[in-house]
């Protein structure tokens, strides 16, 4: 189970199950963000350098 930072409202991040890694929602266009792009950055807990990032589409509730 993995545990999650956030208030009533947002999640802030993910930390892994063996808390070595954090995973955060990015909103920089630096780093690839556009409406309809979520990119996730993964971070080391020990060191705070940067592991990976991923770039996906954003997914559009579908009306009904």
């Amino acid at each position: 189970m993995t545990t999650q930072l956030r208030c009533e409202g947002t999640l802030f991040g993910v930390i892994s199950d063996d808390f070595t890694t954090i995973e955060v929602k990015c909103k920089r266009r630096k780093c690839g963000y556009a409406p309809g792009v979520v990119i996730l950055h993964t971070l080391s807990l020990q060191t705070g350098e940067e592991i990976s990032t991923r770039k996906f589409k954003d997914p559009q509730p579908r009306k009904v």
